[in-house]
């Protein structure tokens, strides 16, 4: 829910489009095509919204990649500011942190952009999964079952230590949580707690 001025507006994605809803009332009051969804591609990320702009990045081979779009100060309007194509990720998330928005990508690497041009000024190999941030440290719950600390945001990002999830069966696709100091991780029927802090 991104809460202006004049109204607040319910921000979420359907298969075909990131659609903004007025709370009060339920009015559409804009939408976004997800290019060329395919009936087996996912569009499952959470949208990221921070001074005016909506970013968001979708999964499939031909669509949108990674995007942003303006919000209008009364909410009624959106304009696309830019888009990459060259960052496709289904389910993984992002995380925006001051001018930067850090998401992994299905080739297996973890892709930063500039948040104003949409440009990747820096990539991490080996990553696909799901991103999340504490105390400007990602943690990167990966596809293949591994969880990587990683320190260098806004400068030269670094793996210093990784484990792996031995409890749980099944794929490595649920998004990490972070608490009061304690990252959780599900994986299957198994949800474990470590204590970061």
């Amino acid at each position: 829910v991104i809460k202006l001025q004049e109204r607040n507006i319910l921000v979420a994605l359907s298969h075909e489009y990131l659609q903004g809803l007025d709370t009060k009332t339920g009015e559409l009051l804009w939408s976004h095509k997800e290019d060329s969804v395919k009936l087996e591609g996912e569009h499952c990320n959470t949208p990221v919204y921070a001074d005016g702009f909506i970013s968001n990045v979708s999964g499939d081979e031909n669509g949108n990649g990674a995007y942003q779009i303006q919000l209008s100060p009364d909410g009624k309007s959106i304009k696309e500011v830019w888009r990459n194509g060259k960052v496709r990720n289904s389910m993984g998330g992002l995380v925006k942190i001051d001018d930067r928005i850090y998401t992994t990508s299905d080739d297996k690497k973890l892709k930063v952009l500039d948040a104003k041009t949409g440009k990747i000024v820096e990539t991490l190999n080996g990553m696909k999964g799901s991103l999340i941030a504490a105390d400007n440290l990602l943690f990167c719950y990966t596809d293949n079952g591994y969880v990587n600390l990683i320190k260098g945001i806004g400068t030269k990002l670094e793996v210093v230590s990784k484990f792996k999830i031995t409890k749980g069966e099944k794929e490595h696709f649920a998004h990490p949580v972070i608490d009061k100091g304690v990252l959780y991780i599900r994986h299957g029927n198994a949800l474990m707690a470590y204590e970061i802090k």
